[in-house]
């Protein structure tokens, strides 16, 4: 795992929805179904000069990067201390000898749970 004296490794649960966007024979969109999952991480706040490159509809919401070694997908749902946070942008950074990706969660909406 990424090595930091300063920041506690946490495991998040999360889930991927494995049939987005797909239609049953009947033409109605099916039923989703998940694969869950967890994974060993390190949250971190979001600095001031990123929360500038976040969307502007989720400037108002709770956004925190992750750091792991576990590789997310956008659109995955994370939960952490009993909240759901989406994956949103996925960096990955081990193109350049390291072994993690960086990753940012945006708390969800009620509406969209």
């Amino acid at each position: 795992m990424i090595q930091s004296r300063l920041l506690p490794e946490e495991t998040l649960q999360g889930r991927r929805q494995l049939n987005k966007g797909k239609y049953g024979e009947d033409g109605f969109p099916l039923e989703p179904t998940f694969d869950e999952f967890e994974f060993v991480c390190n949250v971190q706040p979001i600095s001031g000069l990123e929360i500038l490159q976040v969307p502007e509809g989720d400037r108002t919401r709770q956004v925190f990067n992750c750091w792991t070694e576990f590789k997310l997908g956008s659109n995955d749902i994370v939960t952490r201390e009993s909240e759901e946070y989406e994956v949103r942008p996925v960096e990955d950074w081990t193109q350049q000898s390291l072994s993690h990706y960086k990753v940012r969660l945006v708390k969800r909406d009620v509406q969209e749970k």
